[in-house]
């Protein structure tokens, strides 16, 4: 990395200090309540359009808790109902569906690769499952796939 004398720093591709987690981060900051983990959580539920039973059963905590939050904290019952909610549905439900389906879909291709990688070693080395495994992922990687993949990533 070299600084300007502008104090820009001109970082090389590949080497910023950027942590997996950040973005990760940077979207749980834009759910109110963010310092208490539960009601963040609880509110990210809400904010996909899952009931309250359904929120609080993902959590998980209490129906009895959610209606104690409501009761105490002026800020939560704000966030919870209303123009606010729907706020954080328009604006920030998008962004956290995209990234929990980035994150599964990463680990799926992970699991894919071991499989993969293993058969391309000899298929011998496959036991049942694994190859049960190949049979149904070697399906999935096509053409078609790719280009479903690359329009799925666009913003």
């Amino acid at each position: 990395m070299q600084e300007t004398d502008y104090g820009v720093q001109v970082v090389e591709s590949g080497k910023a200090d950027v942590e997996p987690d950040d973005y990760e981060e940077m979207l749980k900051a834009r759910i109110p309540l963010n310092a208490n983990p539960r009601k963040a959580s609880y509110l990210s539920y809400r904010a996909a359009g899952f009931s309250v039973r359904e929120s609080c059963a993902l959590v998980p905590v209490s129906f009895a808790t959610v209606k104690a939050w409501r009761r105490d904290d002026e800020e939560f019952r704000q966030w919870e109902s209303g123009e606010k909610l729907a706020w954080l549905q328009s604006n920030v439900s998008h962004d956290l569906m995209q990234m929990e389906f980035m994150r599964n879909f990463r680990l799926c291709l992970r699991l894919d690769k071991k499989v993969l990688f293993k058969a391309a070693l000899s298929l011998s080395l496959l036991d049942e499952r694994e190859m049960e495994v190949l049979k149904v992922i070697r399906k999935h990687y096509t053409p078609q796939d790719i280009i479903a993949v690359q329009r799925a990533l666009v913003p």
